[in-house]
Parts: C-alpha cells; structure tokens; sequence
C-alpha cells in the first residue's frame, strides 16, 4: 500500500517522537509512553488516526490526595477494528435498551434515561453471542451538581449502548481488548484532563503500529 503522506517515511525514532509531541499529555514519563505504544502494537491501533490516544484524567488516592493518571483509551470504533482484526469477529446483534420496568425494547423513545442497555457480539466458533449489560447509574458522567455530562444529557441511550458494546467486545476477544476501555466507559470514573490529540491532526494509514516479523 502506497504511503499518502511523507509522515510514512520518517523513521520510528521520529515517529516516537512525534507521538510524545502532539498526543502524549506534559509530563508524560518514557515508561508511560512505552506502555502506550505497546498498547498499540497489541491492539493494531494508530494512535495518528485517533484510533487510540493517551487520557489524563485526576482522581484521589486512598488516602484523599489527587493525583495524575495517564493511561490509553480508544473510541468503540478503535475496539471494533480490534476485535476485526482477529480474523474472529463476526458482527453483533442490535443493541437494546430497559426502563425501570424491564422490558427490553430496539428503540428508545422515552424522554427519560433508559435503565440499561446491552448488546452482543458475535465471535466464530461461539455457539451464542456475547452479550455485555451496562447499567446506566455506573456509567452516566455527571458534574459536579450531579446533572448528567453533556453527552450523556444530549444521548444517553447512545452512549449507554456504547459502553454495553465495550463490555461485550472485551469478553469476546480478551486476548485483544483486554485492559482497554473506551471513553464512555471511563468518563463517570474520574476526572478528565485532556482526552484527545488536536483535532485537526489526523493521519489515515497505520504509523507505528506495524508488525514486520
């Protein structure tokens, strides 16, 4: 495949470089950052596309104290090209969602929140699809009032599905996805600083994630 860019001709040290430069949040330490790229070696991921990227976000310690967490996170799309890539995934049944009444319906048409959502993925060789429930009260990102987020104020039943798509991709191909949340998952849990690269940087083929053995 052709490089479209002359990013694709620079050599890995400069890719590193680049990586630390414009995605890695300040203060990011080189055991970080090898951590981060070998989460993108493990899932294929291209961290110049967006598919992956390095999340600061602060929460308290146990003894009360705040501190700085940089870890990787990916969009649902990011874990979808994963679990393809594994040459095992087979698609997913419609995503469903609950009221307090639990009655699971394929459309959410209520003004109010729904309870649950859940979704199932399909893996060759499973008998059944896997299936991952996610509750809306242990996911919905709230401010500090305790009103929902924006995202979750605008399109709850969306992103409740996408957190029970994640779920469910992680227990179908947890060789691949384990350990790797996306950032619906991840926004009731702490704090966030700063979730993504600059959005006008966006490279559409793979850099550093390529294996040559």
């Amino acid at each position: 495949m052709s490089a479209p860019t002359e990013l694709m001709k620079i050599s890995p040290e400069e890719q590193i470089n680049v990586i630390k430069k414009l995605i890695a949040p300040e203060g990011t330490t080189e055991a970080e950052l090898q951590l981060f790229l070998l989460y993108c070696q493990r899932t294929g991921l291209d961290p110049l596309a967006r598919q992956i990227w390095f999340s600061e976000r602060r929460s308290k310690d146990a003894r009360g104290n705040w501190t700085v967490k940089r870890v990787p996170e990916t969009t649902i799309d990011g874990l979808r090209l994963a679990a393809e890539r594994s040459g095992e995934y087979e698609g997913q049944a419609k995503p469903e969602w609950c009221g307090q009444d639990g009655q699971w319906v394929d459309v959410w048409l209520n003004d109010k929140p729904p309870a649950a959502a859940r979704v199932g993925v399909y893996r060759k060789g499973f008998k059944d699809p896997v299936y991952g429930v996610a509750l809306y009260r242990e996911y919905v990102q709230r401010k500090r009032d305790n009103t929902p987020g924006p995202m979750w104020a605008k399109m709850p039943s969306g992103q409740l599905a996408k957190c029970a798509e994640a779920l469910a991709l992680r227990k179908g191909f947890p060789r691949d996805l384990s350990n790797l949340y996306s950032r619906e998952e991840m926004e009731q849990a702490e704090e966030q600083l700063q979730i993504e690269p600059p959005a006008d940087f966006i490279v559409a083929e793979a850099v550093v994630v390529e294996d040559n053995t």
